[in-house]
């Protein structure tokens, strides 16, 4: 079994992400090695590179949106307001 990284570059950030890809007798498979959750398994690897990335993708931005939902909600509790006196305190001290 031969093993390949691949590395796959997020088009709106620029974040690089490493796929680790093999092929085996019933095709190909891997993961994303900095998001290990995401693996796919195909025939090709052409096909599982492309799987790789939408499941990479589809992946971040469930976390980016899981993210924005508790900053709001860490917001709305008033778990942030300390940092915002801080920050505004800095601002006027220069």
């Amino acid at each position: 079994m031969k093993k390949l990284d691949i590395k796959i570059q997020n088009s709106e950030y620029g974040d690089i992400y490493t796929a680790e890809i093999q092929e085996n007798e019933d095709g190909w498979f891997g993961w994303i090695r900095e998001h290990p959750k995401v693996k796919c398994r195909e025939n090709t690897k052409e096909k599982l590179l492309e799987s790789l990335q939408k499941q990479l993708f589809d992946t971040l931005e469930a976390d980016w949106k899981a993210w924005d939902k508790q900053i709001e909600e860490d917001a709305k509790a008033g778990k942030l307001d300390r940092l915002a006196e801080k920050a505004v305190e800095n601002y006027k001290a220069g």
